[in-house]
């Protein structure tokens, strides 16, 4: 990695956050990207939602104040994806996952946009995440709303996004960009977030 620091303050905040010595690897947790591809998926797509005969479908629109809001129209784009055999292998279970938007405008304040995705706001078993979304997942068993919620936190905390930008120099947010992002340590990740959960009401 070749760090780009443009200032004094990125100096500083380049050796701030390299003293925290994990990554999402050594908690267990993966980036991945979204499956569902609109274009390829289309004969799925719908804004018809049923439990039995749908799942939503989130889009980086859906990212909102580090909440998931759904359904929330944008564009034309369809709220669900129908459950059929072709589309079951598109579908995730419906888990604890922090989503980030992999995409944003050079006008933009910030690179990294996160948002919180909590198994109890959910009541459908699965859930499809369209291909401009990066989403964060325990490989074995799950995250608890505490560290979704402290992951997310952190990745929308100023200091983390100009450190993203000395990383990444354009707009686009990669997985493998995550995935060698310095953390603090677990315990202070869930420490975040029961700090967070506390003072926004309904966050977990």
């Amino acid at each position: 990695l070749i760090k780009i620091p443009t200032s004094r303050i990125h100096i500083f905040i380049q050796h701030a956050i390299e003293d925290w010595r994990y990554t999402l690897s050594d908690f267990g947790l993966e980036v991945s990207t979204g499956p569902i591809v609109d274009f390829r998926a289309r004969d799925f797509l719908t804004d018809f939602i049923d439990e039995r005969t749908t799942s939503p479908l989130i889009w980086m629109h859906n990212i909102q104040d580090m909440r998931i809001i759904w359904p929330a129209k944008k564009n034309g784009k369809k709220t669900g994806i129908l459950l059929k055999e072709d589309s079951k292998p598109l579908l995730l279970p419906v888990r604890n996952y922090v989503l980030v938007k992999r995409f944003s405008s050079k006008e933009q304040e910030r690179r990294l946009y996160a948002g919180v995705l909590l198994e109890s706001d959910f009541k459908f078993k699965t859930i499809g995440i369209e291909n401009h979304v990066n989403y964060l997942y325990r490989k074995q068993g799950k995250m608890t709303a505490d560290e979704a919620i402290g992951l997310a936190a952190l990745l929308n905390t100023s200091i983390v996004d100009e450190y993203f930008r000395c990383l990444n120099g354009n707009t686009q947010v990669n997985a493998s960009d995550l995935r060698v992002l310095p953390l603090p340590s677990l315990e202070v990740i869930r420490q975040v977030g029961r700090r967070v959960n506390a003072e926004r009401p309904g966050m977990g």
